[in-house]
This record gives C-alpha cells, sequence and structure tokens, in this order.
C-alpha cells in the first residue's frame, strides 16, 4: 500500500513534516517507510526514558489500532536508526516494523514516537501519531 500521507508538527517557529510513504504486511508481519524532515530551527531527538517523557506516551516507532484501547505493536528494528539528534533542516528516511501479525479488520495509525524539544520550540516534548488511519482488511 502507498498511503503517501503527510502530516506536521508546528512550533513556535518552523514545523516538522512526519509522513508515512509505504506500509505493507503479511504473514511475516509488517513494514512502514516513512520520513520525518525538520523544517524547523531547532534540533530534536526521539526518547524513551520514562524520565523524560510522560508515562501515557509509549517510545519508539510503533502502530497501534485505532480504536478506545489502543494496542501498540512495536517495531522490532529501524533501519536505518533514528539519529541521536535531527538537525534543522535535516531528513531521516528509512523503514521500521515488525514479525508481529496483525489483526484483520483493524484499522491502524503509525507512530513516530517521543520526541525531545528545546524550550524554544514552545514545547517541552511530543508525540507523534498519524490523524490518518489504514484498514487491514
Amino acid at each position: 500500500m502507498r498511503p503517501r500521507w503527510t502530516e506536521q508538527k508546528q512550533f513556535n517557529r518552523g514545523k516538522v513534516l512526519f509522513q508515512v510513504r509505504t506500509f505493507s504486511y503479511g504473514n511475516w508481519g509488517w513494514k512502514v517507510g516513512a520520513r520525518i524532515i525538520n523544517h524547523s530551527p531547532f534540533s530534536f531527538h526521539q526518547t524513551n526514558d520514562d524520565k523524560t517523557r510522560a508515562p501515557y506516551y509509549l517510545g519508539g516507532f510503533q502502530i497501534v489500532t485505532s480504536r478506545r484501547i489502543r494496542r501498540p505493536f512495536f517495531a522490532d528494528y529501524v533501519t536505518p536508526a533514528f539519529p541521536p539528534s535531527l538537525q534543522p533542516g535535516a531528513t531521516w528516511s528509512g523503514t521500521f516494523g515488525a514479525s508481529e501479525l496483525l489483526v484483520h479488520r483493524a484499522r491502524y495509525q503509525f507512530a513516530f514516537g517521543y520526541f525531545l524539544t528545546p524550550p524554544q520550540s514552545g514545547y517541552y516534548g511530543f508525540y507523534w501519531i498519524t490523524t490518518h488511519t489504514i484498514r487491514v482488511p
């Protein structure tokens, strides 16, 4: 599937684009082709540390069922690895996925994780999950 979604997180100056380019699944698991583009003057980094993110935000790349009670499917791999810090003007393009089988007839959202930003951005940090969903037949 080629969703080709682009969503954005607006800062007080600039923005970050989150793109889902491809999505595939089967009896081998699932895989997402994605891109994060930093169109802001701020660098940011992803964190899974419970001390730096709210406990109800699960860190890391994953897909989740878009129901009231969300079930995460965490990525087993991210290739290439997300950089320690995504600098202003930089882009990360890669794939993430897992061998876990998805639930048929369920709708999924794509989560990019929790990111820490400098105070000048207007945010301490933010969690990004797509507003778009995709249905697995």
